[in-house]
């Protein structure tokens, strides 16, 4: 596979409930080759598509995909021909939004001025911004078990208050605050950004 991507990747910006698009070129030898090629969408559909070979030898992929929550999805591209050869590409889309993936909560900001707040409230998590596709989200905190932020590009600020859950975050390039209100900052199993961190 030469190539595959997505429109969801790097600085794009894809909020929830709209579609992303990949597009892949792979080359075969084997002119007269049949190939069977799958996308795995990463969120559990996986896809049927037939290649494109209109050119001689290479075969162009295109697909699109509207995921339902935010989130970081690894889109995967299989490609099976039939001699029994095979090959595999990964692309990540960046969704943002927020979803509750086998137990994580994901969070994913654009690549502006982010501002989130995530808080305990009563039996669920509650989820503030100006930034997200839903300022106001409350979640069932039982179904969390673990809460990755990924705020990308931009000046960001999130406020982490009494979660009382193990918090990986990833504020991206740019200067970005992070203000922790009750609880620990040992929750923190990984803070990845030029960020200030802030025990109030």
């Amino acid at each position: 596979i030469d190539t595959f991507s997505n429109s969801a990747s790097g600085s794009s910006i894809v909020t929830q409930g709209q579609a992303v698009t990949v597009w892949g070129l792979f080359r075969d030898p084997g002119t007269l080759d049949a190939h069977t090629a799958t996308l795995d969408w990463g969120d559990g559909t996986i896809e049927e598509i037939n290649p494109d070979g209109s050119v001689e030898g290479s075969y162009v992929i295109t697909g699109s995909h509207v995921f339902a929550q935010g989130g970081v999805y690894p889109i995967t591209l299989n490609i099976v021909d039939a001699d029994g050869g095979s090959a595999a590409s990964t692309s990540s889309a960046n969704i943002i939004g927020t979803g509750v993936h086998n137990g994580t909560l994901q969070i994913v900001g654009t690549p502006g001025n982010d501002q989130v707040r995530v808080e305990r409230l009563g039996g669920g998590i509650l989820i503030t911004s100006d930034t997200l596709p839903l300022s106001r989200e409350l979640l069932d905190a039982s179904a969390v078990t673990l809460v990755q932020i990924l705020l990308r590009e931009g000046d960001d600020v999130i406020d982490i208050a009494a979660l009382d859950l193990g918090v990986a975050v990833d504020g991206g390039p740019g200067s970005d605050l992070l203000n922790v209100v009750g609880g620990s900052d040992s929750d923190f199993i990984d803070v990845d950004w030029d960020t200030t961190l802030t025990q109030l």
